[in-house]
């Protein structure tokens, strides 16, 4: 049996205007199925399905607060988290060289 884990689909839609909808599929044997309100169903091609979840920003924000914690950082952040330490290093450089000209402590 092929079973992949599931994946959650999280999007934005003028259908919910304060909650952010998301879809969990999971595939069995290659089969897409869609969790909805009585479990999971396999996906007919042209049936509307309804989001498995409603979400609110500050529920996301939490999520996305936990996965920072344990370490899980969006895709592409890692060159402004290291610009970051680069423009610090840089600007403790240009801190020592201004105290030395200008002879005070900073």
């Amino acid at each position: 049996m092929n079973n992949e884990r599931p994946r959650i689909m999280i999007y934005r839609s003028v259908d919910y205007m304060h909650e952010y909808p998301a879809q969990i599929v999971r595939y069995v044997d290659g089969e897409p199925e869609h969790l909805g309100e009585k479990g999971w169903d396999g996906v007919k091609d042209g049936k509307y399905y309804p989001p498995s979840l409603l979400l609110k920003e500050h529920e996301l924000q939490k999520i996305a607060d936990d996965l920072w914690a344990i370490g899980i950082r969006p895709s592409g952040s890692e060159g402004s988290i290291g610009q970051l330490d680069a423009v610090n290093r840089h600007l403790d450089d240009m801190r020592k060289i201004a105290s030395k000209k200008l002879g005070i402590a900073l």
